[in-house]
């Protein structure tokens, strides 16, 4: 009899040891389907989406449920019980915000009564509305009206870290982030500096790796030496070490495949970009390769252009139109305003004592535009403009030189050719101006 109990329990127990196990082995599967795409879908997805689908192994479950509803409250968020007059003031702060209309989103807030009713994304949403508003207002021509709009932003943009650092305004690293980038945009330094200096001493719901990045980047810029930015970088990897990340980011660490795409989750890149743009700006050109290296090692495909920017900017022509054409090549073209750089740069280095250093600098010209569109730049009506008269004066200085005085059949042709197909009154304009001061 005791016999009969004992092997009723131990089997009782085996199947549910059964169970178990089979339950098991169901749920990984149902992950490793879940956070896993066939190789179709991976292909289409970018690595920094794919990075995001890692999470779910090292996260808990309570905290990614909190997650999940602090994004879904973003996306919908919830009218505050406040008066009708502070409910109307928020939908009216939504859509200046929407329409990325700067003065009335300075305006609204100067007169919101409390702010700790704003939803929490409220924050971020602003300072990305008003980076945004810096970043147009920066093309446009310089007036006195556009150094009035500058210092308002400058001034509004101190107001919030005024009402972040006092708890009015809930914390939010993307618009910790926005507002470092801005204020590094417009030159305030001072009041970046300042604010990343209370930032790091604060806790992780007012920091992150990328916040740092962009950090590294103010600092430069405000001329801290390098030293100082190489233990703030060190800080950061020492901070949010991820999964190795400070392993990953070294110029000699080793990929399991080089062959397929980066699947390793929460890589800094703003870090490495933001550490990249100092060693730049400091002279150390060396790591500053290093660092690309590492960017191109880990991305090969899918660097920003941001990285490769820096070195437009600041190396010396025939270096950064190398790192212009790995960039073309890899499908990352820099941005439009490099480019164009680059061909005020060929023209303006070009050696102009002979035929051949003329013709030499046009193929240049042309090799950049066909780089960039061939790496997935826009061709723009504006491109073209830029090329046509870069071509046309370096053909009148190659008549100027040689002492010989284009006919108005050349003008006539540019016209009608150049001008007239591209639908662009500014180059027929350009031609009629070149064609009076040969008379």
């Amino acid at each position: 009899m005791l016999l009969s109990v004992a092997l009723r329990r131990s089997q009782a127990e085996l199947q549910a040891h059964q169970r178990w196990l089979s339950s098991f082995v169901i749920a990984s599967r149902a992950t490793s389907r879940t956070h896993a795409p066939p190789a179709s879908q991976r292909e289409r997805l970018s690595a920094w989406q794919q990075q995001s689908r890692h999470y779910a192994y090292h996260v808990p479950k309570h905290v990614r449920r909190r997650q999940r509803q602090e994004r879904d409250a973003e996306r919908h968020p919830q009218p505050s019980s406040g008066s009708p007059d502070e409910l109307q003031l928020e939908q009216a702060l939504a859509q200046a915000i929407t329409d990325v209309n700067v003065k009335d989103v300075i305006s609204i807030f100067s007169q919101m009564q409390d702010y700790r009713a704003l939803h929490r994304s409220a924050t971020w949403r602003i300072c990305q509305c008003l980076h945004e508003a810096f970043r147009r207002q920066w093309k446009a021509p310089a007036t006195e009206a556009k150094r009035q709009d500058m210092d308002e932003m400058v001034a509004f943009a101190e107001n919030i870290v005024a009402h972040i650092r006092k708890g009015n305004l809930a914390p939010d690293c993307r618009a910790h982030l926005h507002l470092l980038g801005f204020f590094k945009g417009s030159g305030a330094f001072g009041s970046g500096v300042a604010f990343w200096h209370w930032l790091e001493n604060q806790d992780d719901d007012y920091v992150n790796k990328d916040v740092y990045g962009v950090a590294i980047d103010l600092l430069a810029k405000n001329g801290n030496p390098l030293s100082e930015l190489e233990e703030l970088y060190e800080r950061a990897l020492e901070r949010f070490p991820g999964q190795f990340n400070a392993y990953y980011l070294a110029p000699n660490s080793i990929l399991p495949d080089r062959e397929a795409p980066t699947t390793i989750p929460g890589i800094p890149m703003i870090l490495l970009q933001g550490i990249l743009s100092a060693r730049l700006l400091r002279g150390d050109s060396k790591s500053a390769y290093l660092a690309l290296d590492t960017a191109l090692r880990l991305y090969p495909t899918e660097t920003p252009s941001r990285f490769f920017d820096a070195f437009v900017e600041e190396r010396p022509l025939a270096e950064a139109f190398s790192v212009y054409a790995i960039a073309c090549r890899a499908g990352n073209p820099p941005s439009y305003e490099q480019m164009r750089r680059l061909l005020t740069e060929m023209r303006g280095n070009a050696d102009l004592r002979s035929p051949n250093g003329y013709v030499s600098a046009l193929r240049q010209m042309l090799l950049t535009t066909y780089l960039f569109v061939g790496g997935g730049g826009q061709l723009t009506g504006n491109l073209l403009n830029e090329l046509a008269i870069a071509i046309t004066k370096t053909l009148f200085d190659i008549f100027a030189r040689y002492s010989v005085t284009p006919g108005i059949g050349a003008f006539n042709s540019f016209i009608v050719n150049v001008a007239g197909f591209g639908e662009s009154k500014h180059l027929i304009e350009v031609a009629l101006e070149n064609a009076a001061s040969i008379k």
